[in-house]
Formats: structure tokens, sequence, C-alpha cells
């Protein structure tokens, strides 16, 4: 059985502020590091020319601090926030 997308993973070079470095972090390193189901993920491409797919979709990029658990948590917080929202009628 196929799982729900419910990640939209934006691989990009981030700064690290730990080695004052550039770095490209990859879909599957994005994955990796969130801890991620990656049946659950759909990672965006350069090449891709739509968004309204990732309209529900939680959006997880790369991280300059390297921390990448608690932002997952706040990220999931605030999207079912705004889905609640969406619910009811409210924007």
């Amino acid at each position: 059985m196929m799982k729900t997308k419910l990640f939209a993973i934006f691989p990009g070079i981030v700064f690290s502020k730990n080695d004052g470095q550039r770095h490209h972090i990859s879909g599957r390193s994005l994955i990796e590091l969130y801890n991620l189901d990656p049946e659950e993920c759909i990672i965006h491409t350069a090449n891709d020319r739509t968004r309204g797919w990732l309209v529900n979709l939680i959006p997880l990029g790369p991280r300059s601090k390297g921390d990448y658990s608690d932002h997952l948590f706040v990220s999931l917080v605030h999207r079912i926030e705004e889905m609640q929202g969406e619910a009811v009628g409210v924007s």
C-alpha cells in the first residue's frame, strides 16, 4: 500500500554555522537528517514547474545550524494549525 505524501523536501545550498562553509544538501540526505520515511516525501527539483502539489505538504529544507529534530516538530504543529483553520473556513 502506498503511503500518503506528507513532506515536500527542498534540497539546496546552506551556509553552515558550525564550520562556516557552504554545503549542498541533497533530497535523500534531508530525508535521512529529518529521520523521515522516504515514502512520505516528495523531493522538489529545480525542474519542477508547478507548485500546486506542494500546498498540503510540510516543506522541509537545509538548516544552517544542522539541527533537524526540533524544526520538524515546529513545522508539523504549524501545518496542523493551518489545516484546522482551513477546515473551519478560517483563512
